[in-house]
């Protein structure tokens, strides 16, 4: 039983390996010696030990995440741990009530930030205070509206079917909420706006995914484009008779987490009745920043630029319908602004868009200037 799948595996071919979950899959390791120049013969033996060592332990956790049997066990204890009701199935992902998922305390320590239990500390809010205050201040003089928004957690705005209630305390999204009218800075509270519109019948955050629907971010896209169309008038602000709405069924990132990608919910689906053109979506370092870039044109007026995470992905549909051109500068983990984007782009209208459970990259919200390729 031990043996097997270790025969198994050396035998079957990389490419038939198949990523059922939400994660970058552990890279085979290659073993390689450092070549040490002028190494008396008992440095060079001891040099060879340790990379020795360095690539079994590597080799190890690149076996733990490939061996041949590992995706139908996963399956199997996952389904399992669904049938026993509702609680943790993992470190990634919690059950709820009524079908609910959410992300767990493996993601950025998302359920302790969300219950206020891992606050920011004084100097983390000056930093953030001064971050901002230098993103405005960079656009002021170039004479560019920014607004800033901050997407909530699934759980901040659905915390009624999270399956452990207790109380909450003031999270990293309240203390951030705190600042912004201190620093005159052209904010939108989204989650006082969501909690304000939740129905029953219209959920603004999908089930089996961590981020919302397309009512939440339509919602969004409401505000945000009440902020911009102030700035620049040029741009249209598209009205709900503008978007054609139908279902499908889509799954979710919590679904493939779980190893069940063929889980699928039902989901009310918004696009503009013209749809906009979009690029290819591509890749680019952004100083040691990396982004997936997107851009889409339509017939309207105006450039926007937004800099953003996961969340922004539904914003950037709306708004790209909004403006002539829009920018959509998708940072890997977080959300960054970069002066020299700015400086190249020249837009109208900058959107600086954070997550909750990412609100750490506002500690260090600028790149280093290289312009991105």
């Amino acid at each position: 039983m031990l043996v097997t799948p270790a025969i198994v595996s050396f035998f079957r071919g990389d490419d038939e390996v198949v990523n059922i979950e939400n994660r970058k899959s552990v890279e085979k390791p290659v073993f390689a010696t450092d070549t040490i120049q002028d190494a008396t013969f008992m440095q060079k033996v001891i040099c060879h030990v340790n990379d020795l060592k360095s690539y079994c332990t590597d080799y190890n956790k690149y076996y733990v995440d490939h061996f041949v049997f590992r995706n139908p066990m996963t399956k199997l204890y996952l389904a399992a741990k669904m049938r026993s009701g509702e609680g943790s199935l993992s470190e990634t992902v919690i059950s709820g009530k009524d079908g609910w998922y959410f992300l767990g305390e493996f993601y950025s320590n998302i359920v302790s930030e969300s219950m206020g239990y891992r606050p920011f500390s004084s100097t983390d809010i000056d930093v953030i205070k001064q971050n901002i205050l230098q993103c405005k201040s960079f656009c002021d003089e170039l004479n560019i509206p920014i607004v800033f928004v901050v997407a909530p957690n699934k759980m901040t705005i659905y915390y009624e079917y999270f399956p452990y209630q207790a109380e909450r305390k003031k999270s990293r999204y309240d203390q951030v909420n705190e600042i912004m009218p201190e620093l005159n800075v052209d904010y939108i509270d989204l989650k006082s706006l969501l909690l304000c519109n939740k129905q029953e019948d219209e959920f603004l955050y999908r089930k089996i995914d961590t981020h919302w629907s397309f009512n939440g971010s339509y919602l969004a896209y409401k505000a945000i484009m009440g902020k911009f169309c102030s700035y620049c008038p040029q741009m249209s602000f598209r009205h709900d008779s503008m978007y054609v709405k139908a279902y499908d069924m889509l799954s979710g990132d919590l679904s493939t987490m779980m190893a069940m990608p063929e889980m699928r919910e039902p989901v009310e689906v918004y696009y503009p009745k013209c749809k906009p053109e979009y690029d290819e979506a591509s890749q680019v370092a952004c100083g040691r920043f990396q982004y997936i870039k997107r851009r889409g044109t339509y017939d309207a007026k105006g450039k926007m630029l937004i800099f953003g995470d996961s969340f922004g992905c539904a914003l950037f549909y709306f708004l790209a319908s909004s403006c002539h051109e829009t920018l959509f500068y998708q940072a890997i983990g977080g959300s960054h602004f970069d002066k020299d984007v700015v400086l190249r782009e020249k837009p109208d209208c900058i959107l600086m868009e954070v997550c909750e459970r990412e609100l750490e990259a506002l500690c260090s919200v600028f790149g280093e200037h290289q312009y991105c390729e």
